[in-house]
């Protein structure tokens, strides 16, 4: 009889699994099934803080679509996965809209009326899509109206407080742009998870327009950056000052709403648009201003004849990190790799109208507790 094959030593256990691509989930789900000592590393918080400073970049689990209902014209947000494997709880609503997700937080907006939200005050919710855990953010004032918001890490970039690996859980802030109903006066509010209270506002004499944005905002450094339909400005808020500027768009992007924020190559601000069926890029550099990077023609992009008798294809959002842009045609999604110059059919609106679409990225590990005990199986997904 043969002797039975050699132990692996757990820290080389640990050395292969970190190694587990995070775009593929589900691979380490299997491995921590293998066996209860394989359960215990991948379940551990130590497993998964060397998973995440190893891979550094987080993988795109789901994209988030904002659409509206073909049959009745309400608001909707679909939950389209990743990957047709892998499976989350879904993040979906007729009466809310995904304004931004980042740093493992997704911020949605109540856009109907909605009794168990309406009762409470709420209007602004920050919420897991992994855990599901949400936190109801209260409006600064029934008199404003939001015209964009922004979550994140309180931690500032500059206070080397925070590498965003593994800060979903930890406090956030909520920017909020917002006007008066009455005078139309742009003022920023900021929310603290900390404090549970708003600190605000900071007006500002920019010429906004009250239209809400479908690109959602950009951070860079310390700055958040917001763009609207129907303006040439974009409104940049200093986190740390409280400082708010204006920067006027290259001029092919002005009062066009087929804009969205990018970041360079060399992780600074750009723009994506369309204009006459092709798919532009901008970067911009303080000295010099907008700087046009890319001119890419959308045909050669898509099978033939995608484009007969279509609207003009507009750009719907960005991965960020990733450097793929999300290209609407026909309400049908494509996913444009800027570095290659590849799409991507990954979704199609059924009954509905897309309008935008904000990318979900985070790591996503075993928790499986129950299974690496005697407790009985169990399973369970932590982004924790």
């Amino acid at each position: 009889m043969p002797p039975p094959p050699p132990v692996l030593v757990e820290e080389h256990v640990e050395e292969i699994l970190l190694r587990f691509s995070p775009q593929h989930p589900a691979f380490l789900f299997r491995a921590a099934l293998v066996c209860k000592r394989w359960c215990r590393l991948i379940s551990s918080p130590g497993f998964r803080r060397r998973y995440r400073e190893f891979h550094r970049t987080p993988p795109m689990l789901a994209i988030l679509v904002n659409a509206e209902v073909d049959s009745d014209g309400s608001s909707v947000s679909r939950f389209v996965p990743g990957r047709p494997a892998f499976c989350l709880p879904l993040l979906e609503s007729r009466r809310w809209r995904v304004l931004d997700a980042r740093h493992g937080r997704v911020l949605t907006r109540r856009v109907g009326r909605e009794p168990a939200a309406e009762a409470a005050g709420v209007e602004l919710q920050v919420c897991d899509p992994i855990t599901m855990e949400r936190r109801m953010v209260p409006i600064p004032s029934p008199r404003v109206l939001c015209l964009a918001a922004a979550v994140l890490c309180s931690s500032t970039p500059d206070a080397g407080a925070c590498d965003h690996l593994d800060c979903h859980r930890g406090p956030f802030l909520v920017v909020f742009v917002g006007c008066l109903h009455l005078d139309r006066r742009t003022f920023i509010y900021t929310f603290s998870s900390e404090t549970a209270a708003w600190n605000g506002p900071i007006f500002t004499q920019l010429s906004i327009s009250a239209t809400p944005p479908r690109m959602t905002s950009k951070c860079v450094g310390n700055a958040l950056y917001f763009g609207f339909p129907m303006s040439d400005t974009i409104l940049k808020y200093d986190l740390q000052s409280g400082h708010i500027s204006g920067i006027e768009f290259p001029t092919e992007c002005s009062f066009n709403q087929s804009n969205v924020f990018i970041t360079t190559e060399g992780g600074g601000l750009g723009i994506a648009s369309v204009h006459h069926y092709a798919l532009h890029t901008w970067s911009r550099d303080d000295a010099v201003g907008w700087m046009q990077t890319r001119a890419i023609e959308i045909q050669s992009l898509l099978p033939v004849d995608t484009l007969l008798g279509s609207a003009e294809p507009r750009v719907a959002g960005f991965a960020d990190r990733f450097g793929m842009v999300f290209l609407l045609v026909n309400n049908v999604l494509y996913l444009v790799h800027l570095s290659t110059y590849k799409a991507t059919k990954i979704f199609r609106g059924i009954g509905i109208s897309i309008n935008s679409v904000v990318p979900y990225m985070n790591f996503y590990t075993p928790a499986l507790g129950a299974s690496c005990t005697n407790e009985g199986p169990s399973a369970g997904g932590s982004s924790a």
